[in-house]
């Protein structure tokens, strides 16, 4: 523990104990918020530039790759994409084991609102990359919530909390993270998936402006007037009637003036921007949920079940990193708070579908009665789901406790 970590903990009033006995600040308490973010463009060789900044490990700088983040959770399509992955995993139904058989006081702590912000949480450290989470008050047993830690003010590499974004150091908090109510998802190199799709997102942009531009050039006939006079005057109030044509859609000039509106032939020039947006929409799909159905229309119902069972391995994929994490890094850290979790871990039914479970059981196609003696009716029979296409980062599966 360095010299600033200990003047943080004895500014912050933090407890060292195991359990909660009083309130405490939180360490975000310590960090200077008032900061601006720098504007960054979006465009492709400052996409390229940020990568390289915050990868860079003598001095690493994501403050510029955050804003372009930022900026691309802000697009419709991504937002929607994220909110249905983030829904799938919010919404799945699990309970918590001990020693084999479902622990309901246990359970009961993790069906509470700070467990649906950890899950979310832990889905954006997908998008995002390395997350820092900060927990709040224990209040009756349960934790009072969990936020992200302002990513600005994390250096994943060195493992500093800095005081003003840049600093070249701050506090340490590697050693023991849980000490300071800090939660790590991810690995430091891990930069997320928004770095691939940031890159969708701005040549979208580009096709929209490049479409809005189009449309003002091309999309409203032009007026033409043809006149022989060459008095600035007349020519001046020529001009001020034909910038008022849009408005009151009639013109006066002299009876040796001609007037003529002149209207684009090709009334299809919009397809090419439309089809380059559509393109980056799909490919965001993809990236998040691996398809397109069910973001866009389909006209046949055997596409649309295709996609959802790709939409279904990729939930699946994410619902294992989330139980990994539950399981060999959230339960030792709730154990050190003293949490009384000794032997438990969470158990999605979905995920790792047990002979008996109610949720596999089929009754009897003519009794319509469930039999738990019979094999097909209890789940032993049923198929179990396809193995996930979706790749996680590699980090998700390492199980080893950050020393």
């Amino acid at each position: 523990m360095n010299t600033l970590q200990r003047i943080a903990q004895r500014i912050l009033g933090l407890d060292p104990g195991p359990v909660e006995k009083k309130q405490r600040k939180r360490i975000t308490s310590a960090i200077d918020v008032t900061t601006p973010e720098d504007r960054v463009k979006m465009e492709m060789n400052q996409l390229t530039t940020a990568v390289e900044m915050a990868i860079y490990r003598q001095r690493p700088d994501r403050r510029d790759l955050l804003v372009i983040y930022k900026n691309s959770m802000t697009d419709p399509h991504v937002l929607s994409q994220c909110e249905i992955a983030r829904n799938k995993l919010i919404g799945e139904q699990f309970i918590i084991n001990r020693n084999g058989n479902e622990d309901t006081e246990a359970t009961a702590i993790f069906k509470t609102p700070w467990f649906e912000q950890f899950i979310a949480n832990a889905f954006d450290a997908l998008m995002w990359g390395y997350t820092l989470v900060e927990f709040g008050q224990i209040i009756n047993g349960v934790w009072e919530n969990n936020k992200i830690f302002p990513r600005r003010h994390v250096e994943p590499f060195s493992r500093n909390i800095l005081i003003r974004p840049g600093d070249p150091s701050g506090i340490y908090y590697g050693d023991k993270p849980e000490s300071l109510y800090l939660f790590e998802i991810g690995t430091p190199e891990d930069l997320g998936l928004l770095q691939v799709i940031a890159r969708e997102v701005i040549w979208k942009n580009f096709s929209r402006t490049d479409w809005s531009q189009a449309s003002e050039k091309f999309g409203m006939p032009v007026l033409w007037v043809k006149t022989a006079t060459d008095n600035a005057q007349e020519l001046d109030r020529i001009e001020a009637l034909c910038k008022n044509f849009s408005n009151n859609g009639y013109i006066i000039v002299d009876k040796d003036d001609e007037v003529s509106i002149l209207e684009v032939s090709k009334s299809d020039i919009y397809k090419i921007y439309q089809e380059n947006a559509k393109f980056c929409d799909e490919q965001i799909s993809k990236c998040i949920n691996g398809q397109t159905g069910t973001s866009d229309e389909k006209a046949f119902v055997g596409s649309a079940q295709v996609h959802e069972r790709i939409l279904d391995d990729f939930h699946m994929a994410r619902l294992r990193f989330l139980s990994n994490l539950v399981n060999y890094n959230l339960m030792p850290f709730m154990l050190y708070h003293g949490f009384n979790l000794d032997g438990c871990v969470i158990h999605y039914p979905a995920l790792d579908p047990k002979a008996g479970d109610p949720l596999l059981q089929e009754p009897d196609p003519v009794t319509g009665v469930v039999d738990p003696n019979n094999p097909v009716q209890g789940g032993a029979g049923i198929k179990k789901k396809s193995q996930a296409r979706f790749r996680l980062p590699s980090w998700v599966f390492d199980t080893r406790e950050v020393q």
